[in-house]
C-alpha cells in the first residue's frame, strides 16, 4: 500500500504527514500494536518516535504503574500511550525490554512479577535481571538474551532503536507452550497483529489446522455461554426442551428455541462464565473466551486470512432448530464472550469477507481461547 496522506490519532499522538514510503498501520482496542515489521522502522525514520509495547505489559495494573513511577522515574504519561518520545532513551529501552519479554510466556510471567515487586531502581538493573533470571526458564532464552545484551549497552538515539536493534530482534522467536485440557493437547500461537497469545486450535480439535478446510481441526460446537457438558460434540443427540438453568444443562444439544436456557436473558451470567480464567469454565487455567473487540482487533479479512493469522478453520455451525451442521468448509463462526441484548456476538468469515455479527445463542459455534494478560 503506497500511502499518500495520513491523518489520524495514534495513542495520544496526533500526526499529519505525507510520507514517501509504504506504511502499514494496525490498530487494536485504540492501541498501536508492535508488529515487528517495517512499519516501526518507517514511522521512526519520519517522526523520531518508536512504537511501544509497554502498555501491553502493564495494562491497568496500578502496582506496576506506581513502581515504575517511583523507582525508575518513568513519566506518568508514558504508561498510557503507545509511543516513546524522541529524547527519552530509558523509556525506549523499557519499551524494547517489554517487547522481548512478551515473546515467551515464561519470561512474561516472571517479568511482570518483577515489575510488581519493584525491587530494581533503574533500567540497566531491570535488563540485567531479565537476562539472568526472567529469561532463564524460556526455551527461547538464547534469542531473548542475545537481544537484551545488545539493548543494555545501546547508545543510539531513540529514533535509531528500531533500525539498530532489528537484526537482534530477528533472533527472538515466539516460544509456544504445550498444555493438556479436557484430555486434549493444545499449543499456543502468537498473533503477529496484536501480540496476543491464543490456543493454536479450536476447543475440541484433535490437531492444529493444515488448511482452512481441514476437518480434523474444526473442533466442537458450543451453544453460547454453555459449559463443556457433552452437548458440544458435533454428533451429540438433541432435545427440544430448554434448560431451566445455565449450569448442569445435561449433555444434549438443545434445539427449537433461539436460546438454549430460560434463564439469564441478557447474557450477563453466561458472559461472566466464559470470561473465567480459573479453569472452571470452558477454557484452560489462564485462558478465557475473547470479547468481540479482541476478535475484531485481529483484523481478519476473510477465511484465508483467518487461517494464516490464527489457524482458524471454516468449521461452519450447528443449527439451533435441528442440530444439523451447515457451511462446513466455506464459513467460519467464532463465538465471543460478548452478549448483545437477547443475542450474542461472534466473528464470521468466508472466502471474501469477515466481520462481527450477532444471532441466536442456541446456535453451536466454534470457540478459540485467548490467554489472559
Amino acid at each position: 500500500m503506497q500511502a499518500t496522506e495520513i491523518n489520524g490519532t495514534i495513542g495520544l499522538y496526533r500526526f499529519s504527514t505525507t510520507p514517501t514510503y509504504p506504511i502499514k498501520m494496525i490498530v487494536g482496542n485504540a492501541k498501536l500494536i508492535d508488529t515487528n515489521t517495517t512499519f516501526d522502522i518507517n514511522l521512526t525514520a519520519y517522526s523520531g518516535t518508536v512504537i511501544s509495547p509497554i502498555t501491553t505489559i502493564i495494562g491497568n495494573d496500578t502496582t506496576i504503574q506506581n513502581n515504575l513511577l517511583t523507582t525508575m522515574n518513568i513519566p506518568s504519561g508514558v504508561l498510557s500511550r503507545d509511543y516513546v518520545d524522541a529524547n527519552d532513551t530509558d523509556v525506549a529501552k523499557l519499551s524494547q525490554l517489554c517487547y522481548a519479554m512478551l515473546k515467551d510466556i515464561n519470561a512474561t510471567t516472571k517479568f511482570k512479577a518483577r515489575l510488581t515487586n519493584g525491587s530494581e531502581n533503574n533500567i540497566t538493573a531491570l535488563i540485567d535481571k531479565a537476562i539472568t533470571e526472567d529469561s532463564n526458564t524460556s526455551v527461547n532464552q538464547d534469542g531473548i538474551v542475545n537481544f537484551l545484551t545488545t539493548l543494555k549497552t545501546h547508545t543510539g538515539s531513540v529514533k535509531d532503536f528500531e533500525r539498530d536493534l532489528q537484526a537482534k530482534k530477528n533472533t527472538i522467536s515466539f516460544a509456544p507452550t504445550t498444555l493438556t485440557w479436557k484430555l486434549k493437547e493444545y499449543k499456543t500461537i502468537l498473533s503477529q497483529t496484536t501480540n496476543k497469545v491464543w490456543l493454536d486450535r479450536n476447543l475440541g480439535a484433535s490437531q492444529v489446522c493444515t488448511s482452512s478446510t481441514d476437518t480434523a481441526c474444526y473442533g466442537d460446537y458450543y451453544q453460547w455461554g454453555r459449559d463443556t457438558d457433552g452437548h458440544q460434540i458435533s454428533n451429540s443427540t438433541t432435545i427440544g426442551t430448554q434448560a431451566s438453568a445455565i449450569t448442569s444443562a445435561g449433555d444434549k444439544f438443545i434445539i427449537g428455541s433461539s436460546d438454549w436456557s430460560t434463564l439469564d436473558s441478557d447474557g450477563t451470567l453466561r458472559s461472566a462464565n466464559w470470561s473465567k480464567t480459573d479453569g472452571s469454565s470452558v477454557c484452560p487455567v489462564g485462558y478465557r473466551v475473547p470479547t468481540i473487540e479482541e476478535l475484531l482487533a485481529e483484523n481478519i479479512s476473510n477465511s484465508a486470512d483467518a487461517y494464516t493469522k490464527l489457524k482458524l478453520p471454516s468449521a461452519g455451525y450447528r443449527r439451533y432448530n435441528s442440530g444439523s451442521l451447515f457451511y462446513q468448509g466455506s464459513w467460519g463462526f467464532i463465538w465471543s464472550s460478548s452478549p448483545g441484548v437477547s443475542y450474542s456476538r461472534y466473528l464470521v468469515f468466508n472466502s471474501s469477507a469477515a466481520g462481527m455479527d450477532l444471532y441466536y445463542r442456541a446456535y453451536g459455534q466454534s470457540v478459540r481461547c485467548l490467554r489472559e494478560e
